[in-house]
């Protein structure tokens, strides 16, 4: 099953990881690792849909759509997404079908 609207993905989003680079004397500091900026679907107010995925502990709950099989990424709470310079953390993944064409990424803001 083909995507409804591919072109309802003009949102670029940028993947972060935890991870550690050098402080310059010796030694390493935790700082962000940039894994791949995408283009996503955003929906915001999405309270509800958190709800019924489970979720009840969010303060602006977003949902970012993203293309599953072009994306590889396996999302945990390791990782965050940037968008429009907001920090918002990965509550849940949830894929669409079987095929997983889609996958949603619940997220709420810092």
């Amino acid at each position: 099953m083909a995507i409804k609207d591919p072109r309802s993905y003009n949102r670029h989003i940028q993947i972060y990881t935890k991870g550690f680079t050098d402080d310059g004397f010796g030694g390493q500091i935790a700082s962000p690792i940039l894994v791949k900026s995408i283009c996503a679907k955003i929906q915001t107010n999405a309270g509800n849909k958190f709800v019924n995925f489970g979720l009840s502990d969010f303060k602006n709950p977003v949902i970012f759509y993203v293309r599953g099989k072009k994306n590889d990424i396996i999302y945990d709470e390791n990782y965050h997404i940037m968008y429009n310079g907001v920090k918002y953390f990965i509550k849940g993944m949830q894929d669409i079908n079987l095929e997983a064409m889609e996958r949603l990424i619940y997220c709420d803001s810092e």
